[in-house]
């Protein structure tokens, strides 16, 4: 198997990017400036060691328009990785995080985000087992985009014991103000299983545009829309 030790760069405008069986360890975190997708497909991704100027193992520089498949994938312990995927893309229908493994020293904070979004994309996250999670995906789509989110067949084994109120497979939380609202966004949740009673939640800190509930997202679980999730400030 290939094995990449170095830091990757991908500025590859009007390209399809693929990394297909490869082995990422080391400094080999990937900050892409331009693409047209990237696909990141049965690959292994441990052994990463962040730093202060770059403590996540993949960085999306720029609200660029992409595609993004990451799909079997296994994504081991590593040191130094606050968010493990850090995308400000603008991600596209096709979208989607799948059948991924996520150790829980993978990283320490968020596996997945959200910032930015096309009209009326549709985003997948499907059957990824977490061993542990506290709100592993991260939604703050910037604006007020139009935009459906699927979450099915995920598995979280461990929540947070020391802050059960951030327990969850879903964070949604504001990109600051750039996020307007969420009104127009839409999770459908089904089939996942988590070891707490609280699978989503919504955030918003001080410097956030403020989440209540006539603008955060529509929730539906297993078909039943959510009327009641918790807000958190």
């Amino acid at each position: 198997m290939t094995k990449f030790t170095k830091p990757i760069v991908i500025d590859a405008p009007e390209k399809d990017v693929v990394f297909d069986g490869i082995d990422f360890t080391e400094l080999a975190q990937i900050v892409v400036n331009k693409v047209k997708s990237l696909t990141i497909k049965n690959c292994r991704i441990y052994g990463i060691t962040g730093s202060s100027s770059n403590k996540y193992w993949l960085r999306v520089n720029g609200d660029i328009p992409m595609k993004f498949i990451l799909e079997r994938n296994f994504f081991g312990d590593n040191t130094g990785i606050y968010n493990l995927i850090e995308p400000n893309a603008k991600f596209e229908v096709g979208t989607s995080v799948s059948n991924n493994y996520f150790k829980k020293d993978c990283c320490t904070h968020n596996v997945f985000s959200i910032y930015n979004a096309a009209d009326n994309t549709v985003i997948e996250i499907n059957k990824n087992y977490f061993e542990y999670c506290n709100g592993g995906v991260r939604i703050g789509i910037k604006g007020d985009v139009p935009s459906t989110i699927n979450l099915s067949g995920n598995i979280i084994k461990e929540g947070d014991k020391k802050y059960p109120e951030y327990d969850g497979l879903v964070c949604i939380q504001p990109y600051g103000k750039k996020t307007t609202s969420f009104a127009n966004c839409t999770i459908n949740m089904k089939g996942n299983k988590v070891p707490t009673s609280q699978i989503v939640y919504a955030y918003s800190g001080a410097n956030d545009t403020e989440m209540t509930r006539e603008n955060v997202p529509v929730v539906y679980l297993n078909g039943e829309k959510v009327e009641d999730y918790p807000i958190l400030h």
